[in-house]
């Protein structure tokens, strides 16, 4: 799975660029790319209009692609316990 910053290096996008497109601050899209934040419905939206791709696609992304996936892992784990 495709992380968000593998992403958007394959479309030659910076952080302000994409900030610009959706309306957000570039910090923001740090955050994103990060795993920190995952946006509001609007912003995932804005998102795969802006990297053409399916609202589900641009979920995956969001949510599979990027590390937060190993700290629902740990988490699942540490709940089991």
């Amino acid at each position: 799975m495709m992380t968000f910053k593998e992403l958007r290096l394959a479309k030659g996008l910076t952080l302000r660029e994409i900030a610009k497109g959706i309306g957000v601050t570039p910090a923001f899209v740090g955050q994103i790319e990060s795993g920190k934040k995952k946006g509001s419905i609007s912003t995932i939206i804005s998102l795969a209009k802006l990297f053409n791709c399916s609202i589900d696609e641009m979920t995956e992304i969001l949510f599979l692609g990027s590390n937060s996936t190993d700290s629902l892992i740990r988490k699942e784990t540490n709940d089991k316990q």
